[in-house]
């Protein structure tokens, strides 16, 4: 599978979601989350490596991909507002929360690719914090090649 230059949103599109999260992550109420009762994961298998992963709602697939403070769980409350309107997909990034450290070389943005690729995943919006933002940019370059 080949991502198409069209196919990734635009630098000022992935911005503005960005933005959009950390808007929706300050003004949430005290109160927790709510799962999606649709929630589904598992682990992956991916270049010699095992990643766990998180998929709740449906729709056009959102990838959040977390910084390098936390895991997955970084996601959560926004993962309770976006999933009443995408497919959204966010997982451990190999060394963080569930997702065993490689004894490899791996790149995480092959690993991405890898990853929606066995989720059957041809177009995505991807969003990523700190780390997550560079293996964003790195997998825009990836799919660009």
């Amino acid at each position: 599978m080949t991502f198409a230059r069209s196919q990734i949103c635009c630098p000022s599109v992935l911005a503005f979601l960005c933005m959009a999260l950390a808007l929706q992550a300050s003004t949430q109420s005290s109160l927790p989350a709510q799962a999606s009762s649709n929630m589904e994961s598992g682990f992956a298998e991916i270049n010699g490596g095992k990643i766990y992963y998180e998929v709740a709602g449906s729709g056009h697939a959102l990838v959040l991909i977390h910084d390098a403070q936390m895991d997955l769980r970084r996601w959560d409350e926004q993962i309770a507002h976006f999933s009443k309107t995408y497919n959204v997909i966010h997982f451990d990034v190999r060394g963080f929360g569930q997702s065993p450290a490689s004894t490899n070389v791996y790149a995480s943005e092959d690993d991405l690719a890898d990853f929606l690729k066995i989720l059957h995943i041809e177009m995505a919006y991807v969003a990523g914090l700190s780390l997550g933002g560079r293996i964003t940019i790195d997998f825009a370059s990836l799919i660009q090649r």
